[in-house]
């Protein structure tokens, strides 16, 4: 069955997605009660086959029915983006010789003049793709996220949303046609290249799919394609990774410094070619104790001199205008003993409303044990932080509202106050279900 032309409710919504949870946790509770359904062993067969597609019961070590919700969401969103589609087109997978800047000029004529979030937008991108290399890419890229259309039908028709949903297959098809020109649209050989990693594509073994991805990676590299060389890096990492992971590393020390020094050479690389990327990469790799017996082996066979600190790479990112960055810098910073510098950075990155940043300075500055105690600036950057998406900050401020209701001189209050709780506890399950983290949900658990 093909996808519906008009359509509201789109499953992959943070907004349905809560609602969606909510009745399957009410069947998943029916059930237990009325059917004698084990929830455990329900979970336990889930955790052994299906793992693979779902972050959080690859995580998790128990559920409740909430959390098993959460969990068949998440199965169900992997099936419906990896389903056949009767879509695809009936013209050839490969476009071969293109003359770009005439490609380029028609995807401005035929594609570009629509509104990006216009329906009209998007039929044309279908209309195109077939031709134009630019038009089957960034259509590609429409299938893989998933997409609302605004649909205005300025002659009395029907208005409202058009929701392409996510179909990786269609993204997959989409992506490889593209980067199948010459010369290759570096955009479309990166994408192809990301999905191969990450086993969207097809039936490939995990080594095929490194092998796969890492020919598309150097062809978009070869354009000069930053995305690409960083994830060059990335792939020398991983491999890095499993020979770690091997016993027997003292053989395979020689092995393991390749790898790395051609891991930070990459990011290195894709930092002079200006991408964010880089330096918060090798950030990472300068900072992570399992590389320790081998960096500077690895610094040195790649030729990297100068100052090759995390700090110093985080601060590069910081200077390209990654929020990320400074919250990560802010963090060093404070193992380092930069109190003034850190707050300084946090300080920016919640004026960029990033909610990590609003949290960390409640957490590490403004809390009572912290560095610059202050009860009003805690509870203004945890309200911050949590209306901006965090659940630990709304797990925190719940936590808050249980120790005023404790303190609490009348029973009115103290009732108000256990509302209060109950309702930023249920904010950051919620919270929690779109980013999950397993101490979070841990926690939540003491306050059912």
């Amino acid at each position: 069955m093909g996808i519906p032309k008009f359509h509201c409710v789109h499953y992959a919504q943070a907004e349905h997605k809560t609602n969606i949870c909510k009745r399957l946790a009410a069947v998943i509770r029916y059930s237990a009660s009325h059917r004698g359904t084990d929830q455990e062993e329900l979970f336990l067969r889930l955790k052994g086959e299906l793992s693979d597609v779902s972050g959080i019961l690859l995580q998790a070590e128990t559920a409740d029915h909430v959390l098993l919700a959460s969990i068949l969401y998440e199965i169900v969103q992997a099936h419906l983006g990896e389903r056949h589609s009767p879509e695809h087109p009936k013209q050839k997978t490969a476009f071969g010789k293109v003359n770009m800047k005439r490609q380029i000029e028609e995807y401005y004529l035929t594609c570009d003049c629509y509104e990006a979030t216009s329906i009209d937008f998007f039929f044309a991108l279908r209309r195109m793709a077939g031709q134009n290399v630019i038009a089957s890419s960034n259509l590609a890229g429409f299938y893989y996220v998933g997409m609302e259309f605004v649909v205005k039908n300025e002659s009395g028709g029907p208005s409202g949303k058009y929701v392409v949903e996510r179909n990786l297959e269609q993204a997959a098809y989409y992506f490889k046609q593209a980067a199948s020109s010459q010369p290759p649209y570096a955009p479309a050989l990166y994408s192809y290249g990301y999905m191969l990693l990450h086993g969207e594509t097809g039936e490939l073994d995990a080594e095929q799919r490194m092998e796969e991805s890492e020919r598309y990676y150097r062809m978009a590299a070869a354009q000069k394609f930053h995305h690409a060389v960083s994830g060059l890096g990335d792939l020398a990492l991983l491999r890095a990774d499993r020979l770690l992971k091997q016993s027997g590393t003292e053989g395979r020390s020689e092995e393991i410094v390749r790898e790395l020094a051609a891991a930070i050479g990459y990011f290195d690389q894709a930092e002079r070619m200006g991408s964010f990327w880089g330096p918060i990469k090798a950030a990472q790799f300068l900072d992570d104790p399992a590389y320790g017996p081998y960096r500077e082996r690895a610094l040195a066979e790649a030729g990297l001199t100068g100052e090759q600190t995390a700090r110093a790479r985080w601060k590069k990112a910081v200077s390209m205008g990654n929020v990320f960055a400074m919250d990560q810098l802010a963090m060093l910073d404070l193992r380092l003993g930069y109190i003034e510098e850190a707050a300084e950075m946090l300080e920016q990155a919640a004026g960029m409303n990033y909610p990590n940043a609003s949290y960390h300075l409640a957490r590490y500055f403004y809390e009572a044990d912290g560095l610059r105690p202050d009860e009003k600036k805690y509870r203004r950057y945890l309200e911050k932080s949590s209306y901006e998406g965090s659940a630990r900050a709304s797990v925190a401020l719940g936590k808050l509202a249980l120790s005023d209701s404790a303190a609490a001189d009348t029973e009115e209050e103290k009732i108000r106050q256990q509302r209060l709780a109950s309702a930023w506890f249920q904010k950051a399950k919620e919270q929690n279900f779109s980013c999950f983290e397993k101490d979070v949900y841990e926690q939540l658990r003491q306050y059912k």
